[in-house]
């Protein structure tokens, strides 16, 4: 069984860690942000992140069952930092995520 870290900002739980995978869980119609196109994450946690080799993120919308998937690296590359109110946050563009529809079968490798 893989280690579980829970992931707080400001006494707040946002996300988990399982392995080296960030994992997210949001309603769509609430933390989608339009005007980019994308999701964000707090850029301290990004940091933190990144120091502990984790590799990727998961977003998965509870309010649409899909799941989305990115890499740090993309953030790195494609990332784009905003400010909304709630602190620093780096954003990708939802072009930049691995998209999987609820009810999307995954093919085994």
């Amino acid at each position: 069984m893989k280690h579980v870290e829970k992931i707080v900002w400001h006494g707040k739980p946002v996300g988990e860690v399982r392995g080296r995978m960030f994992i997210k869980h949001v309603r769509r119609r609430d933390h989608f942000l339009r005007f980019v196109g994308g999701y964000a994450i707090q850029l301290s946690i990004y940091e933190k992140l990144k120091g502990q080799g984790i590799e990727l993120v998961e977003v998965y919308e509870s309010d649409t069952g899909n799941t989305l998937t990115a890499s740090l690296a993309d953030f790195e590359r494609h990332g784009r930092l905003v400010n909304l109110g709630h602190g620093e946050q780096i954003c990708l563009a939802e072009r930049f995520w691995n998209k999987k529809a609820a009810g999307q079968m995954v093919l085994p490798l």
